[in-house]
């Protein structure tokens, strides 16, 4: 039996829902009961399914993109770029 358009629609809209919990912080620690931070691995899983399904965002000031994109050193060269310690880059 070969897969179907509908298990595979159903399929993105479960990674959907499950990219959202994480995002969300629905899942919870069962040591501490707090909610969990979303791991590395996840924000990158979310930020290439919104790219591969063609969601861009616009950098509008006083939104979540826009204070991110204005907190890079993008548009002023004289603003300083701060790295890690070096001792978390690995280098010694």
């Amino acid at each position: 039996m070969g897969v179907t358009v509908d298990r595979l629609n159903k399929l993105h809209d479960r990674l959907c829902q499950v990219l959202e919990m994480y995002i969300d912080g629905r899942f919870i620690d069962p040591k501490t009961g707090e909610p969990m931070p979303p791991p590395p691995a996840i924000l990158e899983t979310t930020r290439k399914f919104l790219h591969d399904n063609g969601i861009e965002g616009v950098a509008i000031p006083g939104t979540p993109l826009g204070s991110l994109s204005s907190s890079l050193p993008l548009d002023d060269p004289e603003k300083p770029v701060l790295l890690p310690p070096p001792d978390l880059l690995g280098d010694e």
